[in-house]
């Protein structure tokens, strides 16, 4: 109940502070301090219900729903922590927070420019929606309020906590979410001074004041996309970084639409031009940003997204769509209304100036943003018109996307050699030739490597057009710290976007299905499973185990551990995975994990269809296998197994001949019994495993074993089905990553340097 109280002041303390910015009026410095003062006194206690929320995290306060839900004595203190924003209830409390604690900072800088009652009150109204999230979606809740059918007593205490999803128990749970939330919370300051702007008829300077924060925005909340990135790659085991899956698009669209806002803020600072086009592009952000809470917490793509919250209920979902329709609603009548106002002055680009070409830039991004957006919300506008209500596939994004990133390569690096204003096309064709003969160069030696298809070549030869050019750039403007962020963005996304094409299409990859102690080579390198290892013995909740594999070449060995475990959370009814990664400078050995199951401890021969070896205890007798015998695997026995039979030549010193070798399948388990089959006075041989190739059923493996006449079951062994892939120039993307948003920090320092030397 204390925790509902709080939220309830949070609430009122900060209707109370918009209501007094907004009638402040200009000269009203009574309402400004008295909105001011309120707006710190929600702040604090926002603090302190966070506070207070933690520590019932931290005390195992099971009683509450959420902790309940999301936490359990199990946990890390550092993964316990991660627990305050694993569900809807708790990221609602952290974007909160966030926004409460970037308005801190934005009160004295909005303060001493003339803008802040204005900007807070639209601000604050920002944090009053939150607050209404909050209230609708507590997480204070208790248990016996959350299930009032099971009439459970009102002192119950639960011994422990359903826990949390294993694929969240990751180092990278405690910061990526707080990153991109921290980038959705400073997305709502651009909207704040494009309204203030709009409410005090000043079209140019809250472009100026406001672009720090813009820079800061799109940085951390790139750095939030990028590392959800990295953290797919590193944990989820299916080998890549960027699935297009809906939730994953839902973050991206805003981040593509203000980096084509930060471009046309860059044109209006310099040429006074795209006035209506930055009013239109900050709101439509800020509202991306709604619309991809919208689609992640109201549960409309919990059937094709796997990172959809579950349905929150029609208040919360109305209130989704309320908050985000009258944030737009807000802009949209008063940019209708200051229209004529700004229309005044307009300017003419010439199509041999800078501020057209990233102009035209900003263009295409706006489309990449809608091609997103399209296919983002087609399960939505699918099921809206009747249709089945499925995910657009991924060659759909691949398809419309590329192309437009080839022109934006190109145009981001011939931007630098024009001038504002004009400039004469054919001196800048001199500047620009060096750096396309060497990209000309590169690609055609490339091209002869291998790399032929004709969307890789043109991203190739743009990626490497701009990075020599803004290479060139960076290089010469070393010394110029405060001017390098540009350069560095740039070159940053052509190296992205040559590990997006090196690490995805000619990645080379090879199913493995190694027993322990066999080895296998593929790709230069030696690949031995070595043993598997239970790990994390200490936690009750789970069997969790490593599978080694020694990974040699040239001499030089490392080893790789993909990652099997079961676990309580889903009752141990399949496995959990995760990826073993070996990584070197220039490319990645990615093992991602399919299977790990039992076989005998026992000498074994594992043959495909028409391959022949000698058994491993007598080298005079060998087998070979002919084909599968599926004739008798149509009837299922009462006990759910069918029978499969191996058509065998075996030969030996006396003779030759062909017969079936049966085993009878389990088909819940997979496990097999064999029928023993005698192939002299010395030796058995059983039929004891199928491992079936899903791409090509002809060469599918089938394991055989071998004993005394009569002997003993012999002793299970472990046997691992994994899949080996050669990532080039997977650190490139990384690399690159990383400079984009570096690129926009030194940017922002830039932007706040120079402002304070102007007011100063």
């Amino acid at each position: 109940m204390f925790g509902k109280i709080l939220i309830y002041a949070f609430f009122g303390t900060t209707a109370i502070s918009s209501l007094l910015y907004i009638f402040s009026g200009k000269n009203n410095n009574n309402l400004t301090k008295a909105g001011r003062y309120a707006y710190y006194a929600s702040f604090l206690i926002l603090i302190f219900t966070s506070v207070y929320f933690l520590s019932n995290i931290l005390a195992h306060n099971f009683q509450m729903t959420y902790i309940w839900q999301y936490s359990s004595k199990e946990l890390p203190t550092h993964l316990l922590v991660s627990t305050f924003f694993a569900g809807q209830e708790g990221s609602f409390m952290l974007w909160a927070l966030m926004v409460a604690f970037i308005g801190f900072f934005l009160i004295p800088y909005v303060k001493k420019r003339d803008y802040e009652n204005q900007v807070m009150g639209i601000y604050a109204l920002i944090l009053a929606f939150l607050a209404i999230m909050l209230i609708a979606k507590s997480p204070f809740n208790t248990i016996w309020e959350s299930f009032p059918d099971d009439k459970i007593a009102h002192d119950f205490m639960p011994a422990n906590g359903r826990g949390l999803n294993p694929i969240l128990e990751n180092f990278w749970m405690v910061i990526h979410p707080p990153i991109l939330f921290l980038g959705f919370a400073i997305m709502s300051v651009p909207y704040a001074f494009a309204i203030a702007g709009l409410m005090k008829k000043d079209y140019n300077e809250w472009v100026r004041v406001s672009m720090p924060w813009t820079l800061a925005a799109v940085g951390f909340l790139g750095l939030g996309i990028a590392l959800g990135g990295f953290w797919s790659y590193e944990t989820l085991g299916w080998g890549g970084y960027w699935a297009w899956d809906p939730v994953e698009n839902s973050s991206l669209m805003p981040w593509i639409l203000a980096l084509a806002l930060v471009h046309t803020l860059l044109v209006q600072n310099r040429t006074g031009g795209l006035v209506k086009t930055n009013f239109v592009l900050t709101i439509l952000s800020f509202i991306l940003v709604l619309y991809s809470t919208f689609l992640t917490r109201s549960g409309v793509l919990g059937d094709t997204s796997v990172h959809s919250f579950v349905d929150p209920g029609k208040f919360v979902y109305s209130m989704l769509l309320i908050f985000m329709l009258l944030f737009l609603a807000i802009g949209v009548v008063l940019l209708l209304v200051r229209t004529k106002d700004i229309s005044a002055g307009k300017i003419n680009f010439s199509a041999s100036s800078r501020e057209f070409l990233l102009s035209l830039g900003s263009i295409l991004l706006i489309l990449m943003t809608l091609l997103v957006f399209g296919g983002t919300s087609w399960p939505i506008m699918a099921e809206f018109f009747g249709m089945p209500k499925v995910a657009v596939d991924i060659s759909f994004y691949n398809q419309w996307l590329m192309p437009l990133a080839v022109a934006i390569l190109i145009l981001n690096a011939a931007a630098l050699y024009f001038r504002w204003k004009n400039d004469e096309i054919i001196g800048v064709i001199r500047k620009i030739l060096p750096a396309t003969i060497i990209s000309v160069i590169v690609t055609f030696v490339l091209f002869l490597s291998g790399i032929n298809d004709l969307t890789g070549i043109l991203i190739i030869f743009a990626s490497l057009f701009s990075l020599v050019i803004n290479l060139d750039f960076l290089i010469k403007n070393i010394k110029r710290v405060k001017t390098i962020g540009a350069f560095m963005s740039h070159a940053g996304l052509a190296l992205m976007m040559l590990g997006v094409v090196f690490s995805g299409p000619y990645s080379d990859s090879e199913g493995f299905v190694l027993i322990k102690g066999q080895s296998k080579k593929a790709f230069g390198y030696n690949f031995t499973f070595e043993e598997k290892v239970q790990v994390e013995k200490e936690k009750q909740d789970r069997e969790k185990f490593e599978y080694r594999i020694k990974v040699e070449k040239d001499g030089e060995s490392d080893y790789v551990s993909p990652v099997f475990y079961w676990s309580d959370f889903n009752n141990r009814q399949q496995p959990f995975l995760e990826p073993g990664i070996q990584e070197f400078l220039f490319s990645d050995i990615y093992v991602s994990p399919r299977s790990a199951e039992m076989t005998l401890d026992i000498p074994t021969v594992m043959l495909t269809k028409g391959m022949k070896k000698n058994i491993p205890v007598d080298s005079s007798i060998s087998l070979q296998l002919e084909q599968f015998d599926m004739s008798k695997a149509q009837a299922m026995n009462s006990d759910n197994s069918v029978l499969l039979g191996a058509v065998m030549t075996i030969s030996t010193q006396d003779s030759v001949f062909t017969d079936t070798l049966m085993t009878n399948m389990d088909m819940q388990s997979g496990e097999c019994t064999p029928s023993w089959y005698k192939i002299n006075d010395k030796y058995e041989a059983g039929f004891m495993q199928l491992i079936p190739n899903r791409e090509n059923m002809a060469q599918s493996e089938a394991v055989f074993v071998f004993r005394e006449p009569n002997g003993n079951e012999p002793a299970p062994i472990d046997i691992l089905s994994f899949e080996v892939s050669v990532k080039p120039l997977i650190s490139s993307v990384w690399l690159g990553m990383i400079l984009i948003i570096a690129g926009f920090f030194f940017s922002m320092a830039k932007y706040l340097v120079k402002k304070n030397n102007e007011e100063n």
